[in-house]
């Protein structure tokens, strides 16, 4: 009897010690954003099972960033606290300037949305003939709305990369997916207003 709490008992260790390695695992993917530099990302929302955005995010670094918008054709740049937007992606005009504090408060947001994070869980599994981190996580937002995510995100093992990230989201009542896909091998050259 002694023997078999004993054994539950590091058992429970062990498992709550693997948890918390996890747990840290996916706070540093998520931490790390930030430092990341030329990079592009396509991003696709679903609804319904149907795809409705398709999106393009080339970034130079998180400050300096270009986006378009398949579907509307909105074009949209961020170079520091400057904003511009264009309907062709050749002609920007300003947008909005951005208070000069925001990318500290941007950071501090981010820092509030990891603490959040719960129902962690980490393997490898093997993608395009790679072996590749598994990290999935739950997460909670509250700005600009309500949110929890259901996030699972590739991390290729060999460069320690995010390649691929899945949220499925619960937000105001409705549901909807994001499918990512990183692409590190790019040169990023910002559009000039």
């Amino acid at each position: 009897m002694v023997r078999s709490i004993v054994i539950a008992g590091l058992l429970a260790l062990t498992l709550s010690s693997a948890a918390a390695d996890c747990r840290e695992e996916v706070q540093k993917l998520l931490e790390a954003g930030p430092e990341w530099t030329n990079y592009r990302i396509q991003t696709e929302t679903v609804m319904g099972g149907n795809p409705v955005q398709h999106s393009r995010q080339d970034f130079a670094d998180y400050s300096h960033f270009y986006q378009h918008v398949k579907e509307t054709g909105v074009h949209w740049l961020v170079l520091g606290n400057q904003e511009y937007m264009s309907k062709d992606g050749v002609v920007f005009t300003p947008h909005k300037e951005r208070p000069e504090d925001w990318y500290e408060k941007q950071l501090a947001q981010n820092r509030m949305l990891r603490e959040t994070i719960r129902d962690t869980e980490c393997s490898t599994v093997e993608m395009d003939g790679k072996p590749h981190r598994l990290l999935r996580h739950v997460q909670e937002t509250t700005e600009p709305m309500e949110t929890v995510s259901t996030v699972q995100s590739w991390v290729d093992e060999e460069t320690g990369r995010l390649m691929r990230r899945h949220m499925a989201v619960e937000a105001g009542g409705q549901e909807f997916e994001i499918n990512t896909v990183y692409d590190w091998d790019v040169e990023i050259s910002l559009p000039e207003p």
